[in-house]
């Protein structure tokens, strides 16, 4: 007979979700990237626990009735016994393991608080996926490295577009036949043009517009909603967040989910800011989060 945590974690990789009654229901969460402690882990899924979910839907029953070869009635039996046993032990051992998805315990307010194994190598996402050890390098004379950041004003930007179209004006053009042509060349034009394109960036600068390279930055960093598995929930979702006014909105898909976005940034600076405001003026949105993909 299988164990009890395996009918629970293949109804998990078929479904994302599975009610066990009596206890509570587990669920698939897309787990991104993250650095922490000196480690890597790459993207994947993980299983999250919710007691609030009681509804008995009958699936684990029939998924242990069919694969014991054992009636309806006995499969309903079993669930209660290891319900009944899990409950025990969590009353005299601080952790219990739920087999490899993670361990449970019992707050002292009575409420069942679960641990999630962040690997989880029995879903089909994690294969082969395991956490990197980044090696973390000291200076002897500075200390410890730091993260550097450049910041260029407006006007030392105007300064160096000037300083690039007068550069790519001197290559395009024609080379002379003689140090003398040289000398009588005409630079005219080209001067003029960049005294153009300065006083254009200090109109600007004076109305209060925003001077910003002509290259658009791409926006890999994504402020998300809502993920979910139907591609028709997520494009409906996507469809009233549009009407309500949030016209960035749209969907990605980085892997068998769809991610419900409302807006993307081109840094995570900008994506973590719109997602405070977004959590404090909408109650709707305070369990969104910033994801990182290029689309």
């Amino acid at each position: 007979m299988k164990k009890f945590s395996d009918h629970i974690e293949s109804l998990l990789i078929r479904y994302n979700y599975v009610v066990v009654p009596g206890l509570g229901g587990f669920v698939l969460q897309y787990r991104p990237a993250t650095i922490a402690g000196g480690v890597f882990m790459p993207p994947g899924r993980m299983p999250g626990f919710n007691p609030q979910l009681q509804y008995d839907d009958g699936v684990l029953a029939a998924e242990i009735a069919r694969n014991e070869c054992i009636t309806l009635q006995s499969a309903q039996n079993y669930i209660r016994q290891h319900v009944e046993y899990l409950c025990v032990k969590l009353t005299i051992s601080e952790y219990v393991p739920v087999g490899r998805m993670g361990s449970m315990t019992r707050m002292p307010d009575g409420r069942l608080e679960f641990f999630p194994n962040r690997q989880a190598d029995f879903l089909p996402d994690n294969f082969a996926l395991s956490e990197i050890p980044l090696s973390l390098y000291e200076n002897k004379q500075t200390g410890p490295m730091h993260n550097v950041h450049l910041r260029i004003s407006a006007q030392n930007m105007r300064r160096y577009a000037a300083a690039v179209i007068l550069l790519l004006g001197l290559l395009l053009m024609p080379s002379p036949e003689s140090p003398e042509a040289l000398r009588q060349a005409d630079y005219a034009d080209l001067l003029k043009t960049s005294q153009n394109f300065l006083q254009q960036q200090e109109d600007k600068a004076l109305v209060g517009e925003e001077v910003s390279p002509s290259i658009d930055e791409p926006k890999n960093f994504h402020v998300v909603v809502s993920e979910t598995s139907n591609l028709i929930a997520a494009e409906a979702l996507c469809r009233q967040l549009q009407e309500e006014g949030f016209r960035e909105s749209g969907i990605i898909r980085p892997n068998k989910t769809c991610l419900v976005i409302i807006r993307s940034c081109p840094d995570v600076e900008a994506a973590v800011e719109y997602m405070r405001k977004l959590r404090q003026t909408d109650k709707r949105f305070e369990d969104t989060w910033v994801f990182f993909y290029r689309k």
